[in-house]
């Protein structure tokens, strides 16, 4: 093929190449050349429209969508209106070998869509294709409605309203409500416009009082577009006439006072006028001096009886006049006044009754009410009290009450209850002295007193006819009666018994008795000796109480004492005899790697009071320390028997430079434990004493103990300067005790631990000792000569 032909791509028919696809002829390099296989055009696929709806409501908006599958190459894919083309954007999507053409067209519905078609058609080179959708039904939402009429208006007038809505298909319905009931319309009109209705109502009705605020309402309905109806409305104001009423609706007034009656007013008017009127005129009051009119009250001024009656009020305003109110009557009342009582008085004997009735003035009348009171309790709440039976309780003083609700007004009523005598003799018998006088007093209780008295001496009477009747007490015992008279009548027998005694009475006379003889009381010197002889009782007593108590705080003493003496004495140590073995002890030397440090600077060990072995040993001559471990040398062991012990270098104990060698053990161990302590360097007889230190001490407690003792029996009281001075020298004396035990621990701990732990080492290398720790020091060594 020529070179020219390099720059141009040639497509052509090739033999034998498969019909179903075209082949192109394509440069490569140079002159050569390639063929290129590719697929046969094809139809667009059928296109598929969606979300279309069947019907649709004017002025919606709505997207559909329309897909075409397939087609080589790529189809258009357009929207059309009946045959008008409205869209011509489209997409092609790849999904897998798949490829898939779209158009969207969003559009408002329109009341003249309804039965238009809508087609989406897909084309490219190979084929057209078209899908056409319909919408059956286009409906159209109807205006909100438009209402019109008076809203303001007098009670019982005729009034009318008019509604209309537009638009709407199909046809809508207009309803009416006034408050929550629905009312008739009178009729309506509908009118076509643009394949919509328009639609209009009216409705007439008399108003009433009750229609007074509520809401009269023209509502749309449409039930293809509306879920729920288009409502529009106006508040109604209907005026009329007020309605009133009287306050308080029944008046009671005490004569002389001012009454004020109210007439209360509703009114849909704020403005209105008010009349008041009595029972039996036509004429409105007005005011004057007999009462007055401010506004809606009416006063009455110092009412009088001719102020009594009935009165109304009525209100006008510019819709009517209300009914008359309803009638108030006015009641003048007076105190009440005059009470009496029938009888005035009652007297009467016992058994008897008697019927007390009481009145008194009043207007009105009915108004009083009446009671009866006897010693602060109400018998009766009537005007009348009837006492059946009356005894001598009854007599006494009886109180009405006339009351109403301004006053009250009383009257008393004397009831006097008459019985016979009855006895109030509370000692009928008596004891005198032989020989002596006694009087009988014959006493009793009557109304009226008793006026007579008749004696009997057994049963024979006496001519004595006085209260009181002087006998003679005799050996025997007697018996005296007396009987007592009044207007009423005799009272029983009273009887007296009089007894004589040789000892001149056995006890004193109360009522209805006495004796001529007074000799039994009390004279001053027998008062004087009891009253003494109770002194000295109590003397006494308080004497026994002050000999307990001193007789308890001795008794705390001695029980002090008991202890004290009681204290176990302190056993004497067991002497022990002096050992007779010398065991040979063999004597290793050795030197050591340190000069012995002075005595002072060793501390003691055994400061307490047991018993202690001390063994002497004394050092081989070559210049170092003997220690116990074989049997080459005696020892002089001595065991002491109390605090107090001598350490002393045996007979042959051979000296040296060093001094002597001791080993100190506690009397629990035996001689061969080899438990060696810290040598210490003698130089003649040391004594080690701790009875002095020991002796001290128990004086020192001896003295605290009996101040202590001392100041809990409350003895031994200081005074407040003493006893300060005295904690003063105790605190001082506890911080100085303190400084030294302070001083002697670093006195202790000064020491270099280099040197302790050296000469430790040197002793412990030797396997004389298994700690290193001093026995005792040089301070702890008293030289005694």
């Amino acid at each position: 093929m020529p070179k020219s032909l390099n720059n141009r791509r040639m497509t052509r028919r090739l033999k034998g190449w498969p019909s179903s696809g075209s082949s192109r002829l394509e440069p490569a390099r140079g002159d050569q050349w390639r063929i290129m296989q590719f697929p046969k055009s094809s139809a667009p696929g059928t296109p598929q429209i969606t979300n279309f709806p069947n019907t649709a409501i004017q002025g919606d908006v709505l997207t559909v969508t329309c897909k075409s599958t397939g087609g080589d190459p790529d189809p258009q894919l357009w929207w059309y209106q009946g045959s008008a083309q409205k869209d011509n954007t489209y997409i092609v999507q790849v999904t897998g070998s798949t490829r898939i053409t779209e158009n969207n067209y969003t559009f408002s519905v329109m009341r003249s869509h309804e039965n238009e078609d809508f087609s989406c058609t897909a084309r490219n080179t190979q084929d057209t294709r078209t899908t056409t959708v319909t919408f059956a039904s286009v409906y159209a939402t109807p205006g909100n409605p438009v209402l019109t009429g008076p809203t303001t208006f007098s009670m019982g007038t005729s009034q009318t309203w008019n509604c209309k809505t537009y638009g709407g298909y199909p046809l809508p319905t207009i309803s009416w409500y006034l408050g929550d009931q629905i009312i008739t319309g009178d009729w309506t009109n509908v009118t076509s416009s643009n394949s919509t209705y328009d639609v209009e109502s009216q409705s007439t009705r008399t108003v009433l009082a009750a229609d007074n605020g509520k809401q009269i309402q023209c509502r749309v309905n449409h039930q293809q577009t509306l879920a729920t109806p288009k409502v529009t409305s106006k508040t109604l104001t209907v005026y009329s006439p007020p309605t009133v009423s009287i306050t308080p609706d029944l008046s009671n007034v005490l004569t002389g006072n001012d009454l004020s009656l109210t007439c209360s007013v509703t009114s849909s008017l704020s403005s209105y006028t008010v009349a008041w009127y009595k029972v039996g005129s036509a004429v409105a009051l007005t005011s004057s001096t007999d009462h007055t009119i401010n506004g809606r009250v009416l006063t009455i001024l110092s009412a009088a009886s001719g102020d009594a009656g009935n009165y109304y009020c009525t209100a006008t305003n510019s819709a009517g006049t209300s009914a008359n109110s309803n009638n108030v009557e006015v009641v003048l009342y007076t105190i009440p006044t005059n009470a009496v009582s029938s009888p005035s008085s009652v007297t009467t004997q016992a058994g008897q009754s008697f019927t007390l009735t009481c009145s008194a003035s009043a207007s009105p009348s009915s108004s009083i009410s009446y009671s009866w009171s006897f010693g602060g309790s109400v018998l009766s709440t009537t005007p009348s009290l009837n006492v059946p039976n009356a005894q001598k309780g009854n007599s006494g003083t009886y109180v009405c009450d006339a009351t109403n609700a301004y006053g009250t007004t009383s009257t008393d009523v004397a009831v006097d209850i008459q019985y016979a005598p009855q006895s109030a003799v509370s000692q009928p018998s008596v004891s005198a002295a032989i020989g002596t006088s006694v009087s009988l007093s014959c006493d009793t209780d009557a109304n009226p007193a008793a006026t007579s008295y008749v004696w009997f001496d057994g049963s024979t009477q006496l001519a004595v006819t006085e209260k009181i009747n002087s006998v003679e007490a005799g050996s025997a015992v007697k018996t005296y009666t007396c009987r007592a008279t009044n207007d009423v009548g005799q009272s029983g027998d009273i009887v007296f018994t009089v007894t004589g005694t040789s000892t001149g009475g056995g006890g004193e006379p109360d009522t209805g008795a006495s004796t001529g003889d007074t000799g039994t009381s009390l004279s001053t010197g027998v008062i004087v000796a009891i009253v003494l002889g109770i002194a000295f009782l109590l003397l006494i007593i308080i004497i026994i109480i002050v000999c307990c108590i001193c007789s308890g705080s001795c008794k705390k003493k001695e029980k002090k004492k008991k202890k004290k003496s009681q204290i176990t004495p302190k056993p004497e140590p067991e002497v022990y005899e002096t050992r007779t073995e010398q065991p040979i002890y063999h004597v290793e030397t050795y030197t050591p790697r340190h000069k012995p440090r002075p005595y002072s600077e060793f501390n003691p060990s055994i400061v307490s009071r047991k018993h202690v072995d001390v063994d002497m040993e004394s050092s081989d001559g070559h210049g170092g320390y003997g220690y116990i471990y074989g049997n080459n040398y005696q020892a002089e062991t001595q065991r002491s028997t109390t605090s107090r012990f001598v350490v002393r270098a045996p007979p042959s104990a051979v000296e040296s430079e060093n001094g002597t060698i001791i080993s100190v053990y506690d009397d629990s161990r035996h001689l061969t434990s080899k438990r060696v302590k810290h040598p210490v360097h003698l130089s003649g007889e040391h004594t080690y004493n701790t009875e002095n230190t020991h002796r001290e001490a128990r004086r020192h407690r001896r003295h605290k103990k009996k101040h202590h003792h001392k100041r809990e029996a409350g003895e031994g009281e200081e005074s407040p300067p003493r006893k300060e001075r005295r904690e003063r020298a105790e605190s001082e004396h506890r911080d100085g005790s303190r400084r030294k035990k302070e001083k002697r621990d670093r006195s202790k701990h000064r020491r270099s631990r280099s040197e302790r732990r050296g000469e430790s080492e040197d002793l412990r290398e030797h396997g004389y000792i298994s700690d290193g720790s001093p026995a005792y020091s040089q301070d702890n060594l008293v030289t005694t000569n």
